[in-house]
């Protein structure tokens, strides 16, 4: 899960790759922490965006993942079950991590690489054999 920061003010940036593990280690929200410490941003004035990744309807996952996210304060909120396999909800764990700091402006592209095969690549989805794509974030002098 690509999640962009920027802060307008400051004219700072960043951008956290929260897969799975990043996203149980809350890489979403120190990043944002980062900046207000570093750069002084003010929490509701950064903008967030949530990148394309594999969403609540493809990331089903083992006791590995579930025992890495299980009492983090979002945990519930992220889960689903169906048809016996449990999913959970990046993109949400992401932008509830961004709230918990003060962020408030958060987009979701709600684009899943799993689903949009012939527009993204998914490690998940296409078990290993797939190529890769970038996020980028940058800014202009």
């Amino acid at each position: 899960v690509p999640v962009f920061l920027y802060a307008p003010r400051e004219n700072a940036v960043g951008l956290v790759h929260a897969g799975w593990q990043g996203t149980a280690q809350e890489i979403a929200a120190k990043a944002a922490q980062a900046m207000i410490s570093t750069y002084g941003c003010r929490p509701e004035e950064i903008l967030a965006g949530i990148g394309p990744a594999i969403g609540p309807c493809c990331f089903d996952v083992g006791t590995e993942v579930l025992e890495a996210i299980r009492g983090k304060p979002w945990a519930e909120e992220v889960l689903s079950t169906r048809e016996n396999k449990t999913y959970v909800d990046l993109w949400r764990a992401n932008a509830l991590q961004l709230q918990e700091v003060g962020l408030r402006q958060i987009e979701h592209s709600c684009m899943c690489t799993a689903c949009l095969l012939e527009e993204f690549y998914s490690h998940r989805a296409e078990r290993g054999h797939t190529g890769r794509f970038a996020a980028l974030i940058g800014l202009s002098p």
